[in-house]
């Protein structure tokens, strides 16, 4: 089931509804609204429809996000199954560098997926990836881009691996996006604005 605010934008999105029935299948409802959480959570008692979980998101790409996380987590589980206790993420800890890994897959290929939209990419790449310095402990993103870059020369197979098998996963279920991103061009173009 959809619960959508009237006169979204994304509304009659193609993608929308496919993403729509493979969390159906699985078990959730999804809510579209300017105010919603992006996030899944389990079922409160004021929510529309009737299954056991919630998928909120305030438009297409921001569901597509929640989605890559979706599959990553292998299934659905609050928050992802992510420990927010833990922030800041501490990246010299394989298991927690795996969670930038993961969050900066979601960010490209969330855009990779709306890429036949060219002036909603950047802004939504820019966006999604522009917060995270605040979840690994710096105030300001131009040294967080910096530790990004130091990361990425030195574990170039480690995120690889992830950004491969996120795209395979997501391919499985909605088809190929129009076409592949590169993290590198989006994250440059981020660092110039």
């Amino acid at each position: 089931m959809l619960a959508i605010a009237p006169g979204h934008p994304d509304r009659v999105e193609p993608l929308l509804a496919r993403l729509v029935d493979v969390f159906a299948r699985d078990g959730a409802d999804v809510v579209i609204g300017p105010n919603q959480e992006n996030s899944v959570r389990p079922r409160r008692h004021d929510d529309p429809g009737e299954l056991p979980w919630i998928v909120e998101a305030e438009g297409l790409p921001n569901l597509l996000h929640e989605f890559l996380h979706y599959l990553q987590a292998g299934g659905l589980a609050a928050d992802h199954g992510i420990d927010y206790a833990l922030i800041p993420f501490d990246t010299s800890r394989p298991e927690q560098r795996l969670l930038l890994w993961q969050e900066l897959a979601c960010c490209t290929i969330s855009c990779a997926y709306i890429s036949d939209r060219p002036a909603r990419v950047q802004p939504w790449f820019n966006e999604q990836a522009g917060i995270l310095h605040h979840f690994y402990g710096y105030n300001s993103p131009e040294p967080f881009f910096a530790h990004v870059h130091e990361l990425l020369a030195r574990h170039p197979q480690e995120f690889e691996a992830v950004v491969a098998s996120a795209y395979h996963l997501a391919q499985a279920r909605l088809g190929p996006p129009l076409g592949r991103l590169d993290l590198g061009a989006l994250w440059k173009a981020m660092q110039a604005r």
